[in-house]
């Protein structure tokens, strides 16, 4: 008899666990992992939007820094506005036409993750024509389309809003090069 009470403190003593502490265990572990997990895609998430917008930063600040540079070195251009779109041609091979919610362009990749735009076109006597979102401001009366040519503007603006912030381009034409640019209209 003394034989089984000994045997019997000694399993009261073995190290082990118990059921309840395994189960303890395995709750706080499958908390602590669904909160890395949260962790991760929360992160991922934010990285993947933060990249896409600095896509899209990076595409309009290149889009209007290479319009500034195509007009700069321009000889000549013009520009056809009608009821629902514009065009500005730049050396009779570069086109860039201003639709409604996207700027198309022949030598520029397209311009479209965008939330509004506005061409503002100053002539020689100081008169504006604005164009936003592709169509012309209520001041205009478009029975036919209006054409302007290079020697008729002072000013060419372009300003481009993204997610609340605007990037905007201004083009002035000096008046000794006016009568440099030909008239590709004619």
């Amino acid at each position: 008899m003394k034989y089984n009470l000994i045997k019997i403190s000694r399993c009261r003593y073995e190290e082990g666990f118990t059921l309840i502490e395994i189960l303890v265990n395995i709750n706080i572990s499958f908390i602590l992992i669904s909160l890395l997990i949260s962790v991760y895609l929360f992160t991922s998430r934010l990285t993947t939007t933060s990249i896409k917008e600095i896509e899209n930063k990076t595409e309009t600040i290149m889009f209007v820094s290479t319009l500034y540079t195509c007009l700069e070195k321009a000889n000549a251009y013009s520009i056809i506005i009608n009821d629902n779109s514009s065009i500005l041609i730049i050396d009779e091979n570069n086109i860039i036409a201003f639709s409604e919610n996207k700027i198309s362009n022949s030598e520029l990749a397209d311009l479209e993750n965008f939330d509004s735009y506005e061409l503002t076109l100053t002539k020689n006597d100081g008169s504006k024509i604005s164009i936003v979102n592709g169509v012309p401001d209520t001041g205009i009366s478009l029975s036919k389309d209006i054409e302007l040519n290079c020697n008729e503007l002072r000013n060419i603006g372009l300003m481009i809003e993204h997610k609340g912030k605007k990037y905007t381009m201004q083009f002035c034409i000096p008046p000794f090069l006016k009568n440099n640019f030909k008239n590709i209209t004619e």
